[in-house]
């Protein structure tokens, strides 16, 4: 299944916090129990260095549902507020079985939080 575009919008003087659900195309929920998930920001996708990482082995994704599908992705606000101002691409990969998945692929915006 390709990857679906899906772009993350944060402020760096708040934390990012949000709930998915990993669907087939017909909307049913893919149970993803025993998987891994890393998404990684890139300033482009074609560069070596990694400026963010969240996975299930840092404890950033957690999978509180899995035979529904259901995981959140935490980002401290401090780790956003290392990051420059500005678009970065993103993708989050499914480890299940074996086999590598992307489950989306898109822009990571960091914006400027008036709070920071």
């Amino acid at each position: 299944m390709p990857a679906t575009l899906y772009n993350i919008v944060v402020e760096n003087d708040a934390d990012y916090y949000r709930a998915f659900s990993f669907k087939d195309a017909g909307g049913v929920a893919i149970d993803i129990t025993g998987a891994k998930l890393v998404m990684k920001v890139r300033r482009h996708a074609s560069d070596a260095t990694v400026f963010l990482t969240t996975s299930t082995d840092n404890g950033d994704i957690v999978l509180y549902d899995p035979v529904n599908g259901a995981f959140t992705i935490f980002i401290a606000q401090g780790r956003l507020a290392e990051l420059t101002v500005g678009n970065y691409d993103q993708s989050l990969i499914i480890t299940l079985n074996g086999v590598k998945t992307a489950i989306w692929e898109g822009l990571f915006t960091v914006n400027p939080g008036p709070s920071r």
